[in-house]
């Protein structure tokens, strides 16, 4: 099969899923006709019936892969405190409160029932991918899509039981990542972790932060374990399988069975699955004595997945990896001739990949990392050799070479840190870039160059420095976050908010890369869940009588002062003067506990900034007259609402997540700023203040 070939029957496949997908019968029909119509164009690479039935089938995979998703988030759901039986579909995933994992209903107090897909939530213990488990909790009827899978309801647990119950290949697969977990240990470091990513696909233990740098960096895929992961896989397998694989015939059939435990073992994730059928193919091209080329190894095998499951079309994993793919065999002869060999071999193909998977880019995420292929030159080698080294690591059980795998695996995390600075290209972006490239190609190089050196300059240059001194509330959900920039580049960032992939966005939007001082109001976990994200200060604040160990590590990793503050201190820097007005005492409540400060420049607003601060430490503080007030504790009722109208602020900030289960801001307390202009982030985003007279609204107050 040809490249031109092999690109028809993925385009039919996949536009007739989707057809399929969308208009159910009307676009089988349709699906039919235009691969019909189009016989006279493409007779000359493929028999006309194979295309007609390519476009047919694959049409009915995706109306069925609609409906079976209708059907699961429309299915009922029988609420209430239930005891049921579960096969768990999705090893657990540590989120905020707890684990989550996609759960599949088999029996319900005693009778059997084959329910749609449910999401358990809670302290979901041992279980993992393939078990049963007798399960307990509170049933609600809520319909989503997660991954694009939909999921009919939640189950909060309350106790769960695993019971057994796995198939033979399950208790395989769960024992083999059993044996990568205790051979590598995620837990160890950020790099071990990485390691079982690239061995697995298992990211769990991988630092949010690390994994947000990764796909800022264009690195992610790594991550996702596709083709070379499937090369090294086949490779150690025939090596351990020995005798039994002497002749072309066994090695094929072995290479099969090891596929299918490597799929099993890597939770049969889309871009394992694409690269593993496409290995198979040519396998089985290998034991019939049938070449099976990679054009038509790509071809057949999406347009085979695409058959057997049309919600592949929508999956966004799936998506890339085709397109990377394709990109790479297209692209990993555009610099042939030249020398080094092993480094233009290498670029063409990333920078091909890059080209491929571009628009998948802009239309999921909105923006691509403008490093990427440089990245990826430079890391692919490190990949390779942790992967390598870890699979021995796995096989012989030595801790060297586990030590090994992770020193690389740190490399790579490294790179995708260091390319965390450079911006993500958007559409714009990506058409100068775009054109660039194509004047690169004509003689008008020093043209190119020069311009290319501007847009490197002024990427790198951090921005300039405010006339004034600014107040940013940034918006980072559910938490405080405030950002503090003065003429002279003095930077503070007052808590780091609850996620640190959030947190590291918003300090790109603003180009901060550095900061003098961080203050950690106190230790709850929505003001300082994004530590992992904060460029390390010169200086880090906490409340004095706080135990904070996540700060002490944190700061001692980082060599960074930790100064532990109360009532009275005073710092200078610039034009701005930071004063602390609590903590005054020692509190029974670790919100009353909170760093409270106040800061102030010559001729600018005053700002009170509260962390969260109840009744009781607020009572405390001396009598105060701010201009700009952060509402303690995000608008919770926490606050006297007679202490908030006494201050009175001409502008109130509230930093709220939307849609927040704790019902902030308070209906009092929005009562008590009704004639003060309020600015919520949940509503109006990051809330930039100039600390100046006239004092400006960061809000539309109508």
């Amino acid at each position: 099969m040809t490249s031109q070939t092999a690109l028809v029957v993925i385009g039919i496949a996949w536009g007739s899923g989707a057809l399929g997908r969308s208009l159910g019968p009307v676009g089988v029909v349709v699906s039919g006709l235009v691969a019909a119509g189009g016989l006279v164009l493409w007779r000359r690479w493929l028999p006309e019936a194979v295309l007609v039935a390519v476009a047919v089938v694959c049409s009915v995979s995706g109306w069925l892969a609609a409906a079976d998703q209708r059907s699961v988030l429309e299915a009922p759901v029988p609420e209430g405190l239930r005891a049921m039986t579960v096969r768990v579909v999705s090893d657990p995933v540590a989120e905020r409160d707890g684990w989550r994992s996609v759960v599949q209903p088999v029996e319900l107090e005693g009778l059997a029932w084959r329910g749609p897909a449910l999401l358990a939530r809670g302290d979901l213990g041992e279980v993992r991918a393939g078990d049963l488990a007798r399960v307990e909790g509170r049933l609600r009827k809520e319909a989503f899509t997660l991954r694009g899978d939909a999921v009919a309801g939640t189950i909060g647990v309350v106790a769960v039981e695993p019971i057994g119950g796995s198939s033979g290949l399950a208790v395989l697969a769960n024992s083999l990542r059993e044996r990568v977990a205790s051979t590598i240990i995620p837990s160890a470091s950020s790099s071990s972790a990485l390691v079982v990513g690239f061995l697995i696909g298992d990211t769990r233990h991988v630092a949010d932060a690390d994994l947000d740098a990764m796909r800022q960096s264009g690195l992610s895929h790594y991550v996702a374990v596709s083709g070379s992961n499937v090369a090294l896989f086949l490779a150690a397998w025939w090596l351990l399988s020995g005798p039994l694989a002497m002749t072309t015939r066994r090695r094929s059939v072995l290479g099969l069975v090891g596929l299918v435990l490597f799929v099993a073992v890597t939770r049969a994730e889309p871009s394992v699955v694409r690269a593993a059928t496409m290995a198979a193919l040519v396998l089985i091209g290998r034991a019939t004595a049938t070449p099976i080329d990679g054009w038509t190894a790509v071809g057949g095998g999406v347009a085979l997945l695409l058959a057997v499951d049309g919600s592949l079309v929508a999956d966004i994993g799936f998506q890339l990896s085709v397109a990377a793919t394709l990109g790479v065999m297209a692209g990993i002869r555009l610099f042939r001739g030249r020398s080094p060999r092993w480094l233009w071999a290498a670029l063409g193909a990333s920078l091909s990949a890059q080209a491929a998977v571009t628009p998948l880019l802009l239309i999921h995420f909105g923006g691509v990392p403008l490093v990427s292929p440089v990245a990826n030159v430079i890391t692919a080698p490190l990949v390779t050799a942790s992967t390598a080294v870890g699979m021995g690591a796995v096989v012989t059980g030595i801790p060297a070479l586990s030590n090994c795998a992770a020193w690389f695996a740190g490399l790579v995390l490294g790179v995708a840190r260091l390319g965390t600075a450079w911006p993500q290209l958007g559409v714009v972006g990506v058409a100068v870039v775009a054109v660039g490239g194509v004047v690169a190609m004509t003689r008008a190089r020093p043209l190119v160059a020069v311009v290319s050196a501007v847009v490197a300059i002024a990427t790198v240059l951090p921005v300039p420095l405010p006339s004034v001194p600014t107040l940013t509330v940034l918006d980072v959900g559910q938490g405080d976050a405030i950002l503090i920039t003065e003429p002279r580049g003095f930077t503070v960032l007052v808590d780091t908010g609850p996620d640190p992939v959030v947190l590291r966005n918003a300090l790109r939007r603003h180009r901060i890369r550095r900061l003098d001082l961080l203050v950690v109001t106190h230790g709850d976990s929505d003001h300082v869940g994004g530590l992992a994200a904060v460029p390390a200060p010169d200086e880090v604040w906490v409340p004095d009588h706080a135990d904070l160990p996540v700060i002490d590590a944190w700061a001692g990793d980082r060599n960074v002062e930790v100064t532990r503050v109360e009532s009275g201190m005073v710092f200078t820097a610039g034009e701005l003067r930071i004063h602390v007005l609590g903590p005054s005492r020692r509190y029974a409540s670790d919100n009353d506990g909170s760093v409270v400060l106040l800061v102030e420049a010559p001729g600018a607003p005053l700002v009170l900034l509260p962390g969260d601060a109840e009744r009781v430490a607020l009572g405390d503080l001396p009598d105060l007259a701010p201009d700009v007030v952060l509402v303690p504790h995000h608008g919770a009722g926490t606050t006297d609402p007679r202490w908030l109208q006494g201050l009175d602020a001409r502008l109130a900030l509230i930093s709220v997540g939307a849609g927040n289960p704790y019902g902030h801001p308070a209906p009092a307390i929005v009562a008590a700023l009704q004639d003060v202009a309020v600015c919520r982030t949940d509503l109006d985003g990051d809330l930039v203040v100039p600390l100046e007279a006239p004092m400006t609204i960061p809000c539309d107050q109508d």
